[in-house]
């Protein structure tokens, strides 16, 4: 049934919950599962000339540090089951939802991930995911 499965986590609690609750699918179902990051990069970094954007290096650095210990986190959940890992850099429902157009058959995702006021400046991603994508979405508290 659910073959193909993405799971997209920030570090938060309610991210690994939803990894936790897609092992059990992936398990159940012999599925693969695919775990996501996407790292967003504040405007307030990002200077311009022209249409170029430069970002600067310690920040990229700083960046890609993070994604790495949120994967590595959410490898050592999920133990000797398999997985795939994506990052992405960007607003994280398009990023998102661009990586669930590869055939996934399922995306779990947890309710909230960032603090309030993050959440409600971005807009809630969970809920962008589950009004936009073209598979199930699965929210998990």
């Amino acid at each position: 049934m659910f073959k193909k499965i993405l799971v997209p986590v920030d570090g938060s609690g309610c991210s690994f919950k939803a990894l936790q609750k897609a092992a059990a699918i992936a398990e159940k179902f012999a599925g693969e599962l695919t775990v996501m990051h996407v790292t967003v990069i504040p405007p307030v970094l990002i200077s311009g000339f022209g249409t170029e954007m430069v970002v600067p290096h310690p920040v990229i650095a700083n960046l890609e540090k993070e994604a790495n210990e949120i994967l590595r986190k959410a490898r050592e959940l999920l133990g000797s089951l398999p997985c795939n890992t994506v990052v992405k850099s960007g607003h994280p429902a398009g990023e998102i939802l661009k990586e669930a157009q590869n055939s996934y058959d399922l995306i779990v995702i947890g309710s909230r991930g960032m603090g309030e006021i993050k959440g409600f400046l971005l807009g809630s991603v969970s809920d962008r995911v589950a009004h936009h994508a073209k598979c199930p979405v699965m929210i998990v508290h």
